[in-house]
């Protein structure tokens, strides 16, 4: 299966630790279908850490990945409101059934959004619960094997839109093909232009030469900030319900 998708160009082959890892190519379209998202929505915990393994089918003419079929795995921590660890043999057994399924897997995990019996963690605005920590970004990048070839994956982040968790959001981190953090991510780009805005304006100050210089500057950065953007995952539901996610 592996090498047919690396044909096909779902899989590109880069070097990390000085050794071959495949990971995925853009573009690709990942799809979410409703009968996957309901019973995920009814899963997630609002107070509470999940995870498991999303089951996504590669399609390699049409450069799609379907995902048809999760598996929920346990939370085996005493505290399980701030972190999620399940254990490594089962996980082991569900990522073997899914690649002898035709599958790739996807693991995923969960964010509570209220009632963690923490107050200030409570109180918190709801973006920031798509925050991943380190843990988080460092499993992202960790390697499985795959008819004998190192393969890294993206990872799934569920949050509630709202306290209530009145629907639940995916998104997509790492597997060096999406972002590490949608939270992170934006606040870099306010940073950004915060950074970008206090040159332009030292720049003005310097006189005629300097307004021509932030000028450059400023085209450079609307051309840094444009390639980048195109880089991001978009989101999008389909007139059928299903989650569309496009790694552009």
């Amino acid at each position: 299966m592996i090498a047919d998708l690396e044909k096909a160009g779902i899989f590109r082959q880069i070097t990390t630790e000085n050794r071959p890892t495949l990971v995925l190519a853009a573009p690709l379209l990942i799809t979410v279908t409703p009968a996957v998202l309901k019973s995920l929505h009814k899963a997630y915990p609002k107070s509470s850490e999940t995870g498991g393994v999303l089951f996504a089918y590669p399609d390699a003419q049409a450069r799609t990945l379907r995902i048809t079929k999760w598996v929920q795995l346990p939370n085996l921590l005493d505290d399980p409101r701030k972190a999620y660890a399940t254990s490594k043999t089962a996980l082991s057994s569900v990522l073997s059934d899914c690649i002898n399924s035709g599958a790739l897997p996807i693991t995923f995990h969960t964010h509570p959004v209220t009632d963690t019996g923490d107050t200030a963690y409570d109180s918190q605005g709801i973006k920031f619960y798509d925050r991943t920590s380190s843990a988080d970004r460092h499993n992202s990048y960790l390697p499985i094997t795959i008819e004998g070839r190192t393969v890294v994956m993206p990872s799934a982040l569920l949050v509630g839109d709202n306290k209530d968790a009145t629907s639940t959001h995916i998104s997509l981190y790492s597997g060096f093909i999406a972002p590490m953090s949608l939270r992170a991510l934006r606040d870099a780009e306010k940073y950004y232009l915060f950074v970008a805005g206090g040159i332009l304006l030292i720049l003005f100050a310097l006189g005629k030469v300097g307004r021509h210089a932030a000028l450059y500057c400023l085209l450079l950065a609307c051309v840094v900030f444009y390639i980048e953007e195109r880089k991001r995952p978009r989101y999008s539901t389909d007139t059928d319900g299903n989650l569309l996610i496009l790694l552009p």
